[in-house]
């Protein structure tokens, strides 16, 4: 029978502490990948200055400059839904359990 269930191909199942760990686990790397971003950012603007004091026009870095702050946004905003996420399953988790985590 095709569609009996068995125990090789029953479906997993998670609960809220699960998604809460995977949701907490994103909010760390996205906090890393922004504090990352902002630590590039901050030393291309750095660079951007000293060769702007040696003649090179800042046109020459807008584009990345445009990236970089667009990818620090993007970083800022995943890292803010996944804390709420986990704040929201961590909170699910804690009612299952009676308030005990």
């Amino acid at each position: 029978m095709p569609n009996q269930i068995n125990s090789t191909n029953a479906p997993k199942k998670y609960d809220a502490g699960d998604m809460h760990v995977i949701q907490s686990l994103a909010a760390c790397d996205m906090n890393w990948m922004q504090s990352a971003l902002n630590r590039v950012h901050r030393d291309f603007i750095k660079l951007s200055v000293d060769l702007q004091q040696q003649g090179i026009h800042s046109c020459h870095f807008d584009e990345l400059k445009t990236a970089l702050e667009m990818y620090s946004y993007l970083a800022e905003e995943h890292h803010s839904y996944h804390a709420e996420m986990s704040e929201q399953y961590e909170q699910e988790w804690e009612n299952t359990k009676g308030g005990d985590v």
